[in-house]
């Protein structure tokens, strides 16, 4: 097959690939499919990839340059522990043209929980205790609350609980969990004011969950997730180093290239065992780098009937 069509079928497949809604989608995520093990789905995917061109850039390998055109939300098993744990794939074109590339990041999934006042140990406690197959860490923050009433003009920041899970179902059922009490509690905290009785309302509560408040970005995708946080972006020229390549050690980058590895190697607060074969690609975006790839893009739009006063339906209409 010649580079242009190969191109395009590989383009048709990850638009594929990518269709429908991208957070916990069963269908299209490789994520949620009861049916399936992870391990399965992530065996069929890599050879999905491979057969399109996407060859995996496997751990200790050569680091490769190529042009990012692609994320996909996907999951992967840790060789140690055997869980699974939420990562995105990345897909690069290479710099020579010819050979294409697919490399892997982990991305837990996380959301903040908000919590009465001067009760954030409790809190903390009660949510292991509940939800320990679920969570990978939790660690106090301090964010800004632009909830909050003058929120700009305050001068202080209120901690929230930085709840990581290992995957998207994890992170669901957490809020599906805390949603009941977080209703109850919003109604109580009107009862008895904010924090004029907060001694006397931790010491009433028979359950820490009863301390939770409100719970904040539990719908962030995954690839939002990543390319927010590590300013990850499709399009533009990255140097990447598989897990157990060489890698520069934080702080010595060039100047023309913005160290964006999803972790530090020698930070403790890691988002993935060091034993974990799948731990993140290492990243470096290349800036001097100014030339475009010229990937070839499959567009296609499936035409059906649909009833009186309905949107189309792809499962019920008829094909046109």
């Amino acid at each position: 097959m010649d580079r242009k069509r190969r191109n395009t079928y590989r383009g048709a497949f990850t638009k594929k690939r990518n269709n429908g809604n991208s957070f916990g989608n069963p269908a299209f995520d490789r994520n949620e499919n009861p049916r399936r093990s992870h391990a399965d789905v992530r065996k069929q995917a890599t050879e999905e990839d491979s057969m399109m061109g996407f060859e995996e850039l496997s751990p200790g390998s050569a680091p490769r340059v190529g042009w990012l055109v692609n994320m996909v939300p996907s999951i992967v098993e840790e060789p140690a522990t055997k869980k699974s744990v939420q990562a995105v794939d990345l897909f690069f074109i290479g710099d020579d043209g010819e050979d294409d590339f697919r490399a892997t990041i982990i991305a837990r999934p996380y959301l903040y929980v908000s919590v009465q006042q001067g009760a954030l140990r409790e809190a903390e406690a009660a949510i292991r205790k509940n939800y320990r197959e679920n969570i990978a860490d939790i660690s106090t923050v301090q964010l800004e609350d632009i909830s909050a009433p003058n929120h700009l003009a305050s001068e202080t920041r209120p901690y929230f609980l930085k709840v990581e899970c290992f995957t998207t179902g994890d992170l669901f059922s957490i809020r599906e969990g805390l949603q009941p009490y977080i209703s109850r509690n919003m109604e109580r905290t009107k009862r008895i004011g904010a924090t004029e009785r907060v001694n006397d309302t931790l010491s009433a509560v028979a359950d820490g969950l009863d301390l939770v408040l409100d719970i904040r970005e539990y719908d962030v995708a995954p690839v939002n997730r990543l390319a927010i946080d590590k300013k990850i972006n499709v399009g533009y020229w990255y140097r990447v180093s598989p897990s157990g390549a060489n890698r520069k050690k934080p702080g010595k980058q060039s100047d023309t290239a913005t160290d964006i590895s999803f972790r530090d190697l020698d930070d403790p607060d890691i988002n993935e065992s060091s034993s974990n074969e799948f731990s993140s690609a290492h990243l470096e975006k290349l800036e001097d780098i100014v030339e475009r790839a010229t990937p070839v893009v499959l567009a296609y739009d499936i035409e059906c009937t649909k009833k009186p006063l309905k949107f189309p339906d792809a499962d019920s209409g008829d094909k046109v």
